[in-house]
């Protein structure tokens, strides 16, 4: 054999040896990224059971707590984490919980990237069932099971937006006049105020860096004598977007509580620094404080503040808790009067 074939024969032999490698490279990368797929398919599945008592207004701490621990776990960014929302125990339940359900579904902004899975059950007990059934909570969820959502005429289902919308303003007052037999005029606040829930969610509610998109909630249940609204936003919340004096910059100087009071009082807490701003709130007070409204509360971050009647009148009372929510709750009726 010449030197002309032995260097013919060297590279037919490194080359198919080069071969060899890439082949095993690539059928061991293959194996180690089927690994991984199956490894992420198989994480445990992350259980939410949901309080017997579940609503922000009549369990607090336990509520809030609930959310927090989910939302944890949601920061994690585990790749297909699954989550099952164990409701089968909740004996008594608020819209705004459920809807406080919808937003973590919908609105986490890496819900999609992280391709997160969630499931649950229904509640066994019947009138907590019902909430689920007529809340309109049904037509925001798929389900393999045969449930027609229940429609009601005493309530306005559930409504999600991300901007202004006077349409759902005008449709919310049209509900109101119907129920109550009013003429325009008596809606004519409630239709302000909306409109400023509503702007306020767009303007200043949210940040690039915040965890939940922009997004805004809305129902209405007529109770025979009142009809009792909830506007639900999961943004920064009250605490975080309100205009501190510099001695509250200080850590723990206030409560959140008392900051949400400061904002009903319209104690030009606005950040924008806008004349039209900031009027919301301070003018549901005004409503609460003649009488016109009732049962007012407002939740955002880890305080509260709701309406109470007294020998002397309307007085508020503030409360603090332990964790705080992503956004704000405001909750409040008006009287058939």
């Amino acid at each position: 054999m010449d030197r002309k074939q032995k260097r013919k024969r060297w590279l037919d032999n490194r080359s198919k040896k080069i071969q060899r490698n890439k082949n095993k490279k690539t059928h061991s990368g293959s194996g180690k990224q089927e690994q991984n797929n199956n490894n992420y398919q198989s994480k445990e599945t992350y259980i939410a059971k949901a309080p017997e008592v579940f609503s922000f207004t009549e369990n607090t701490e336990e509520t809030i707590q609930y959310f927090v621990d989910i939302i944890t776990q949601v920061k994690k960014k585990i790749f297909k984490q699954r989550f099952y929302i164990n409701a089968s125990d909740v004996s008594t339940i608020t819209t705004d919980a459920l809807v406080y359900i919808l937003a973590i579904l919908y609105n986490i902004k890496h819900n999609i990237s992280m391709k997160y899975e969630f499931k649950g059950t229904l509640p066994q007990n019947e009138n907590a069932k019902k909430v689920f059934m007529e809340s309109g909570f049904l037509n925001y969820v798929h389900t393999k099971r045969i449930i027609t959502p229940t429609k009601a005429d005493d309530k306005i289902q559930i409504i999600t937006g991300k901007n202004t919308n006077s349409s759902v303003a005008k449709n919310i007052c049209d509900f109101v006049r119907s129920r109550f037999n009013k003429d325009y005029k008596f809606t004519i606040d409630l239709y302000k105020t909306l409109i400023e829930l509503m702007s306020n969610t767009v303007h200043h509610a949210y940040d690039e860096k915040g965890l939940m998109a922009p997004c805004w909630y809305l129902y209405a249940i007529d109770k025979g004598d009142s009809i009792l609204f909830a506007f639900i936003d999961t943004g920064n919340g009250i605490p975080s977007t309100v205009k501190r004096k510099w001695i509250e910059k200080v850590p723990f100087a206030i409560s959140d509580a008392e900051l949400i009071y400061s904002a009903f009082l319209g104690e030009s807490r606005t950040e924008t620094g806008m004349y039209n701003r900031g009027h919301g709130l301070p003018a549901l007070y005004e409503k609460v404080k003649s009488g016109r409204l009732k049962n007012f509360y407002v939740l955002s971050g880890s305080g509260s503040c709701r309406s109470s009647k007294s020998e002397n009148g309307i007085k508020f009372i503030k409360e603090n808790y332990k964790q705080k929510i992503f956004g704000t709750i405001v909750k409040f009726e008006i009287a058939n009067v």
